[in-house]
């Protein structure tokens, strides 16, 4: 199996094989916080590692949270957390790269999880860094893609 050549959106080329990291980011806004905020963010189709959390607030004094990780048939139970211990995010903007749990399963929910909040917080601005990696069985689709496309562009050529 020969390596592939992908392009980010600003044309930053990564060579991608079988079991290659992929980096990417998921955003979300929150708007009107409470301090007990709980609130599914999404469900992770794929096994990932996250490998940063940042957080911003808009208005207030700061906003405390932590992310857990919830299987799919206890989306409503107290989860896993996330991060070593709460992120305390504020109008500078906050990060942590230490984690409790950072590898996450298919299937599991990541879900914000509000501990606390100080002020008239009108926004809590979050953004998780994570990587997937490239399936063996997912590459060979790719790779079968790739040949596909060199084929039509030599026959349209």
């Amino acid at each position: 199996m020969t390596d592939l050549v992908m392009r980010f959106p600003n044309g930053t080329p990564m060579q991608i094989s079988a079991g290659t990291a992929i980096p990417n980011s998921l955003a979300f806004v929150l708007d009107i916080p409470k301090a007990d905020t709980v609130f599914p963010i999404c469900q992770v189709r794929a096994d990932i590692t996250i490998t940063k959390i940042t957080a911003t607030i808009k208005g207030g004094t700061s906003y405390t949270f932590n992310v857990e990780a919830r299987p799919a048939a206890a989306l409503n139970s107290s989860g896993t957390d996330v991060l070593t211990g709460d992120l305390t995010a504020d109008q500078n903007g906050e990060m942590s790269t230490s984690f409790n749990l950072a590898t996450i399963s298919a299937g599991s929910f990541l879900v914000l999880a509000g501990s606390g909040i100080d002020g008239s917080v009108e926004q809590v601005v979050i953004e998780i860094d994570y990587t997937s990696t490239v399936m063996t069985d997912n590459f060979a689709t790719l790779t079968q893609f790739e040949t596909l496309k060199k084929l039509v562009v030599l026959q349209m050529g």
